[in-house]
């Protein structure tokens, strides 16, 4: 399913963006067992609608009740296609979730040392051609120029 907007998946299964957990699965069993395509058997000419609409509200239930896909996708960053993306910003969440229970300070040069450790078992490619610090600053100062940088 194509999603034009963040509240894609939340006008499928007509909830708000700010919706819990509770409320989610409640609309899901509602919308799924309306719209479920072996209810709409005794009208053929409505069932391939039936099912569309049924293939619609599983797709976004599997993201919206999964809390890492719901994150990201809240975020934009949702991509069914790349696991290896939400495998990757998962574990950076869970890095940056043991840094506050340790309330420990980290240098910039430690973080930035941390953050290159777990790039590189992600294969970024465009991350890694940089061998040299000054080079990797080079390409960090390129992206915060053309305004697609994350401003370390």
């Amino acid at each position: 399913m194509e999603v034009e907007s963040r509240e894609g998946y939340y006008a499928v299964l007509g909830v708000s963006f700010y919706s819990s957990d509770d409320e989610i699965r409640r609309a899901y069993r509602k919308l799924a067992m309306q719209w479920h395509p072996d209810k709409w058997n005794a009208s053929p000419s409505l069932v391939d609608m039936a099912k569309h609409r049924f293939q619609q509200i599983q797709e976004a239930y599997s993201v919206l009740s999964d809390r890492t896909k719901r994150t990201l996708y809240d975020a934009g960053m949702f991509d069914e296609e790349d696991e290896g993306f939400s495998d990757f910003v998962q574990e950076m969440m869970s890095l940056v979730d043991d840094a506050r229970e340790e309330e420990k300070t980290h240098s910039i040069e430690e973080l930035e040392g941390m953050f290159w450790e777990m790039a590189k078992a992600y294969e970024i490619l465009q991350w890694t051609t940089y061998s040299s610090t000054k080079s990797k600053q080079a390409f960090i100062n390129r992206s915060i120029g053309m305004g697609c940088g994350s401003g370390f």
